[in-house]
Parts: C-alpha cells; structure tokens; sequence
C-alpha cells in the first residue's frame, strides 16, 4: 500500500475545541497566475468563520511562496505530492469545519458567497450538497449560467449540475459513508462523488444566484483532458442509468394487496402531484358508473402536502404508493400488472365521466374482440380559478402518427376527419389518455415495457397492436373529458421524452425509417441526441429482448402503418383535386423549358422522367410516355460521357430515378446493364477522397445511391457491382461523416449504409425508394406561369407531389 507524503506547514491551526464552521477546501497546482486574486476573494468574505484549508499539489511554480506571504491565521498549508485524487481527499480528511466549501484556485469568490450557502443549509438541514450559479471568465462571452435547482440522478445523467467550486458539502454526509473521490474516475472525479451521493439517498441542490466567478483557459482539464473526462464522466453516466433502471425496477416489482371483487373491468390511474384533481376523477367515475368497476390508483411519489390515501379513501380504491418516481409509462404498466380483473381502462387523473353505461359499453367490445386497444372519445376541457370548462373543439376521430422530418419521430396528431383505409370504427392510434384493453392482450404486446418516465404511450402501443395483428378502435359512445394542462405538475425530463421516440425505432422500426429516426433526433438537438444515447447503452438489455420478441410475433409489414397514418384532411384533398385541373399547364410548360445538357435527378430530366410516367398513369396517354421514353434515351446515352458522380446533376440520382422507377412499377425495361454502369463508373472514384458532405453534391448522395441499391438488390432490382474495397472505404468514409456536421439525410444513409454492412443478413423490412427520403417537393405553385420554374424543388416537385398523393390509394380517390 502507498502511503502519500505530505507536509503541515502550521500557519494556523484551529482550535479542536472551537472548530471553524466552514473549511474552505482548496487545491493548487501551478496556478500562480491567478492565486492571489483567488485567496484575496476568499479572505474577503463576508462571513468570516471558516478556514482555508490549501494542498498544494507539488507545484513547480511559485505558489507554495504566494501562499506563503499571507499572514492571515485561518490560512492553513498542506504540502503533497503531485497526485490530484489524493489532494482531494486529503482536504476532505483534514477539514474541521460543519461544512466544507470547494474552490478552485483560479476562481473569484463572490462576496457575499460562503455567508448565503451557510444560511441556506442552516435553515435547511436536509441538504448535504449545495452549490449554485457561476459567472463565467476567460475565453468566451458566457451569460450566467444556472444549474438545476433540485437535483435528481436523472438531473446529473443528463449532465454534471453540480459546479465543483461552487459546492458546499456537509462534512457528516461525507463521513457518513466514507465517500471520497475516487482514482478511476480522475477529471470527472466531481461528478462521480454527485453521483453516489445521490445514489445514497443525499440530497443535492443549487442557489438560483452566482456564487464564484468561474475561469476558463486553454489549461484547465476540461480542455487538456477533454477525451479522458468524456470517456470517464460517459462510464459513470452509464452506471448511473443502469443503476436507476434497477432501483425503478425494484419499485415496480413491489408487491401490493389488491382486494378481488366479481367486477370485469378496473380503472387504472397513475398520478403524481395531481391534489384534489385525483379524487374529482375518481369521484366522477363512482357517480357514473357506482361500484361496477375496481379502481387502482397509483401515487408516484407525489412530494406534494396533500393526504392522496385519507382523500381517496371514502371511494373505495386500491392505493398504491411507488417509494420512488419511475414514471408515467412504468405505473401505467405497474398497474395493469395488479388488476384482478380480464379487462381494463388506463386514465389521466385529471379526467371526467359523461356516460352512465360506460362500463358495459368497454366490456362488451372487449369480450367481442379482446385483440384491439379502445379509445375513449375525448371532450378537450380547461380549469381556471378552479372551475371546469369545455373547450371549443371539433369532434375527433382518434390520430395520426407522422414520420416527418421536421419533428421527432413518432409525431403524433389529432385527426379531424373519418379514415377512408380502416374499416368503420378502426382508428389509427389512440389519443387522449383514456384507453381500454384486455389483460391477455395487453401483456400479449407487452404493454407499455421499455418506456421511461413519460412521452409517447400512445404511439407505441398503436404501432404494436396494428403490427401484431391488432388493431385501434375509436368509442364514441363513451366520452371521458380531458383537462389539458398550461404546464406539468412534475419535472420531466426531455432527455427521457425523446429516449421513448428512439426506443420505439430501436424495437419496432425496420432500418431505413430507424435511420431516419435517429437522423432527425439529431438534428432537432445534437446534444439531446448523445444524452438520450447515454439511456439507450444504460438500456441495452432490454432494448434487444424486446426487439428480438416484437420481430417474433409480428403479423404485418411496416408499410401498413405508414399507410394508415397518412392522413391529409378533406379540406388539402379538396384544393389538390382542383389541381389536377391545371396538370396539362403544367406539363406542358415543363416540357417546353426542358434543358437538355442537364441530365440530373434534382433540376433536369430524371426528374422530369418520374412526373411524365406518373402523368401517364394516371391520365393514359402517349405523348406522355413517348416524352419520358425519349429523355430517358438521351440520359443512356449521356451515361457514358463525363457525368458527374453527384446526386443532384449526376450519376447518383439518375440510378436512384431508375431504382424508384421500377420498384413503384413505372418502368418495365430491364435496366441491370444501365445501373451496372453506374456502378462501375461510381467505383473509379474512393469515396474517401471526396471532401464534399452535403447530400446533393457530395458523399451523402452517393450514400443515397449506394443504399438504395444495396438494399433493392435484396428485392431483386439487379445486382450490384460494387467490390469489398469500394465499400470498405464508403464504410470509413460514412463513419468519418457521421463526426461531421452534416445535413440530416446525409447523416440518415451513413447510418443505414453501416447498419447494412453489418446487419443485412438480418431479416428486416426493407423499403423502396420514396421521395420524402431525398427531397421536400413543394406544396404550392403560383397562379401565374411567369413565376414557374422546373425542378424537384419548384414545379416538377410540385406535380409530382399531386401525383403521389392521389397515386397511393387510387380507388379511394377516382
């Protein structure tokens, strides 16, 4: 064992028996620069009982000597060896204060800094840590920057909100159980003591005001170690998630007495700090219904001061109380798993009743078809000054997923208009807090598992029971009010939110919209997007066992779920319709402006080539076919001269036109020699060499082509070309992008070229090639024919997008 060599230099010793109430606990190593401004801030405070305990941790400059020149009796030297972990500790060890006070020795202390914690941790002696705001120094124009007030493990695993020399630490909470920082976890030693602490049950927090002015230079170890500390604070990020998933688990798992009755259905309400909102819905649900039905309630730690148990009491419920929060998604899921009866209603707390026969209405549509989950009309209400209140709203018809690009995916929708795809009564997705299902289906989908905290329920589930064979159904008979909130009664957590949008692609999307997803997250918040993947490591285990069980019992093809969420209302439908009427203007004016030197897919003939076969098909005839056949001739002819490889003018998006040609059934001709070509043409070229990122004109489009190709291979649209070499290098070059800010269909093929390379052996659902992949066509063209122009981004688009959208259910719309 080593022992570490340190040396006392007694300028002050404090009285055993009349012990400073703050150690200021302080560190130094070579920073001579700033060390006098530092102590002369600390020597200055406005709260004068406390120590200044300094290690110097072997400096080779002239800090021992600064140091040295103060005369001030609370100042106190320990000299070590260079080791920072063991510094730390050795301030821990010999403070003698009730409380200690970090501080870095290039910071200010503000004034009045020790004296405003001192009192708040008096006044509140259940905090063991408390920190606070910084004013940030050096380098870089920073605004004062204020960490979370309350700080929660989940708080910390989305990032460090503990400012290490803001801390102040009560000394017995360290001693209580020994901790200390510890070596493995050097340059984010701070951040892995918050951590266990919190762990251990210490209760963390930060003054909503500035407490040190924070330095930043080129020589502090966030920037010299910079990798080291984002490998070691990544590693305790990943054993906290993993030990928080436990602990949740654990609370889940515990056992509750729920009485059996002759009742079929139990109403099922989760809730955390809802007051006397919980009982008004449980009240309404009793007045409508009496004692038809059982009744669990679930208090997700609620820490407000409000009796939920003697308040509920009277109705004659199960009460269960979960000793720590682990969200919506987990007590919705932890009270299903308690009913004692075959069916179910899963509710807000903060909902009302209208129907006397509601119960018999759920039961009876489940005892029909136990294979569906039931949604509940909702009637949309406000509460202010305490009184409740309808709001104006139009009747819905459940909702919509969507998988744009422009929010994270799932989006989901009311739906205003009847679906014209489902059968009657069939909804796409559920909505609106109020859904109903049997126990056996319910743990046939596996419910809600995998989710965290809150967000995204609805989506999942819909998406389950439609894959799985199920199904959504709407029950307008049954009409439960909803009061929608200004603002949450409760922390959520974004992070955890957004985690539930790619746990939902991880387990259930195939590849090119799992991409997609994870492609959009990213470029909705990059640093979002890396702390979600913090949980999505954390999670790993269950991730895979669920993804492994989903592809086990799934019944339809991801297609289907695309099909029966794309919804346009009545009102869209309508003006595009009229559009059709100005489809010969347009084609007409497209053929006369056509510029036959560019042959590419985003401003020149390809793109032409696809609105001419679709305007064939739906208006049969041959001066349509005879134009697209003839550019398409000039675009084989050109593929042997000096195209460039780019897919906005080259190569790239000529093949993807093709590829998208023959697989929507556009194109009859053999076109293996045309794509081979391509192929070969694009291998004389190393992806590596090319320094462009952007989609159209740079590797991110040749990834589009490659992927494309590589993946409709497997629906036998020819063979590719492309050698091991060639594709190994795209490999490097896509992992090298996936480092670079790059737009996000770029960033989408990378991902889906990887997971190819390693994965495509798996069986996965593979879809063909879509427009919404490559291009956002237009949704508008001027009236005047002066203002057009040609091109996938203005009026070819636009057609096209006509086309498409009457063209993906013809019956429906002839």
């Amino acid at each position: 064992m080593t022992v570490a060599v340190y040396k006392i230099i007694n300028m002050h010793i404090p009285n055993k028996d009349n012990c400073p109430q703050i150690s200021v606990c302080m560190p130094v190593y070579n920073r001579s620069t700033y060390l006098r401004e530092c102590i002369d801030s600390i020597l200055a405070q406005t709260f004068v009982d406390f120590e200044l305990l300094i290690v110097d941790d072997g400096s080779t400059d002239s800090c021992r000597d600064i140091i040295r020149s103060y005369s001030d009796s609370r100042i106190r030297l320990i000299e070590n060896e260079h080791n920072f972990i063991a510094s730390l500790n050795m301030l821990l060890d010999e403070a003698k204060g009730k409380y200690i006070a970090r501080m870095d020795s290039d910071d200010i202390m503000i004034k009045d800094r020790l004296e405003s914690q001192y009192e708040y941790m008096e006044a509140h002696p259940e905090i063991d840590v408390l920190g606070g705001g910084i004013e940030v120094l050096g380098l870089h124009d920073y605004p004062i920057y204020y960490p979370v007030e309350n700080v929660t493990l989940q708080d910390m695993i989305d990032g460090c909100c503990i400012v290490h020399p803001t801390a102040m630490i009560k000394r017995n909470a360290l001693s209580r159980y020994h901790f200390r920082y510890k070596p493995e976890f050097i340059y984010a030693e701070d951040y892995g003591l918050w951590c266990e602490m919190l762990r251990y049950g210490m209760n963390l927090k930060n003054l909503r005001k500035p407490l040190i002015k924070y330095r930043v230079s080129e020589n502090q170890v966030t920037v010299t170690k910079s990798d080291i500390q984002l490998k070691t604070a990544d590693r305790i990020c990943v054993e906290s998630i993993k030990w928080l998933l436990e602990k949740e688990k654990k609370v889940f798992e515990t056992q509750a007495f729920i009485k059996e009755t002759d009742n079929k259905l139990t109403l099922v309400i989760p809730f955390l700090n809802e007051r006397e909102e919980v009982v008004n819905t449980v009240r309404s649900a009793r007045e409508t219904a009496g004692y038809t039905f059982d009744i669990i309630v679930i208090n997700d730690c609620s820490d407000n001061d409000y009796n939920y148990e003697i308040e509920l009491s009277r109705y004659d419920v199960n009460y269960v109380y979960n000793s720590y929060r682990i969200g919506a998604a987990a007590s919705k899921e932890k009270g299903v798993s308690l009913i004692k009866t075959p069916y179910f209603l899963l509710l807000d707390a903060h909902m009302r009743f209208y129907n006397l026969n509601w119960v018999d209405v759920i039961i009876n549509y489940l005892r029909n078809d136990d294979h569906q989950l039931l949604c509940c009309q909702t009637k949309i209400l406000e509460k202010k000054d305490g009184v409740v209140f309808e709001s104006q709203s139009a009747e819905t018809y459940g909702a919509f997923l969507s998988f744009r690009h422009d929010e994270y995916i799932p989006g989901i929708h009311w739906n205003m208009s009847r679906s014209d795809i489902l059968e009657s009564g069939q909804i796409a997705c559920i909505l609106g807090a109020g859904y109903a299902a049997s126990k056996r289906y319910w743990d046939y989908i596996k419910g809600l598992q995998g989710l965290l905290h809150y967000g995204c329920e609805e989506a999942y589930l819909s998406i389950k029971s439609w894959l799985f064979g199920g199904g959504c159904r709407l029950l307008p008979e049954v009409e439960i009010g909803h009061i929608y909130k200004d603002k949450f009664v409760y922390k959520v957590y974004t992070s955890l939110m957004r985690y539930n949008n790619l746990f939902i692609a991880e387990t259930l999307f195939p590849t090119s919209l799992r991409c997609l997803t994870k492609a959009v997250a990213y470029k909705q918040d990059e640093a979002l997007y890396f702390k979600i993947y913090k949980w999505m490591e954390g999670n790993s285990e269950k991730i895979n066992e669920l993804r492994r069980y989903y592809v086990s019992i799934s019944q339809r093809k991801f297609e289907f779920i695309l099909k029966i969420n794309n919804s346009l209302s009545p009102q869209v439908l309508e003006e595009l319709k009229k559009e059709l009427n100005r489809l010969p203007d347009f084609f007409h004016f497209i053929e006369k402006e056509t510029v036959h030197q560019d042959f590419g897919l985003i401003s020149g003939m390809m793109g032409q080539i696809i609105a001419y076969c679709l305007y064939a098909e739906r208006f049969p005839n041959e001066q349509w076919d005879n134009a697209a056949s003839f550019l398409f001739e000039e675009i084989c002819a050109a593929l042997n001269k000096e195209l460039p490889v780019t897919f906005g003018r080259g190569i790239c998006g000529i093949g993807w036109a093709i590829i998208y040609l023959q697989n929507h059934h556009l194109l009859a001709d053999d076109m293996k020699e045309e794509l081979q070509l391509i192929d070969e043409l694009l291998m004389e070229r190393s992806p590596l060499k090319i320094k462009d990122l952007s989609f159209t004109s740079g590797i991110g489009g040749i990834l589009c082509y490659v992927t494309t190709r590589l993946r409709c291979i497997e629906k036998d649209v020819g063979s590719s070309f492309f050698d091991e070499t060639y594709l190994n290098e795209l490999e490097n070059a896509s992992r090298k992008l996936l480092n670079a800010k790059i737009d996000y269909r770029s960033r989408n093929f990378a991902m889906q070229f990887i997971e190819y390379m390693h994965h495509h052996k798996d069986k996965h659902d593979i879809f063909v090639p879509e427009f919404e992949e490559i291009v956002d066509l237009p949704t508008f063209a001027p009236k005047m024919s002066e203002y057009w122009k040609t091109g996938l981004y203005n009026l070819t688009g636009y057609v096209i997008r006509i086309l498409l959208v009457f063209r993906k259910d013809r019956d429906l719309y002839s």
